[in-house]
């Protein structure tokens, strides 16, 4: 009785041993936090039109969000929230870049975008171009898109998140639709201070 105890003890051991080496090997495997990077490939045209490709990301740290320009509530109040963080933070052009990629190209044209953005921080920087473009693009930041009619026009619903990124073009974190302003103000100030 003792012996075969003995034995199921040392295999039940041995057995936790190498499932304990798998899981530590598999973690490892595993992104580590902050290490999330969008390198995807794009070419749009900003609001001033010229023309801005994925490199933008390395000129500068960058607060990136996607939204649309008729947008009624929830874009606008980012915006407004997103210029108010960078004035209390006193952050020059040089210390961060604000990204506005429209998800309504057919509507937000250059003009259209120049004019809207006018309102807000001079950091900001819109982008349009394709809408087949946009939308890959947005499904690579995993940003839900969905064009609702409503009477003769539409409307589109979609993902509110801010994306704080890193020169180095991973995700130093986020910030949530109406987050708490000064734990969005902190995120941003530990943007600028690890880049």
């Amino acid at each position: 009785m003792k012996n075969i105890l003995l034995k199921s003890t040392i295999f039940s051991t041995i057995l936790l041993f190498c499932l304990a080496c798998f899981m530590f090997f598999k973690i490892n495997e595993l992104p580590k936090k902050n290490s999330l990077s969008f390198k995807e490939p794009f070419n749009l045209i900003s609001h001033e039109g010229k023309s801005i490709s994925e490199k933008v990301f390395t000129l500068r740290p960058t607060i990136l969000f996607f939204g649309f320009t008729n947008c009624p509530e929830v874009c606008p109040t980012t915006l407004y929230e997103i210029s108010s963080w960078i004035k209390e933070l006193e952050l020059s052009n040089n210390q961060i870049q604000v990204l506005f990629i429209t998800l309504d190209p057919n509507r937000d044209t250059v003009p259209k975008l120049d004019e809207y953005l006018s309102n807000f921080d001079e950091k900001f920087i819109g982008l349009t171009g394709d809408e087949k473009d946009i939308v890959e693009l947005a499904k690579t930041w995993g940003i839900y898109r969905k064009i609702v009619p409503i009477d003769d026009d539409y409307t589109i619903d979609h993902t509110s998140t801010i994306f704080l990124i890193n020169k180095d073009q991973t995700i130093k974190g986020t910030i949530a639709y109406r987050e708490a302003s000064e734990v969005a103000v902190s995120k941003i100030r530990n943007l600028i201070k690890i880049n």
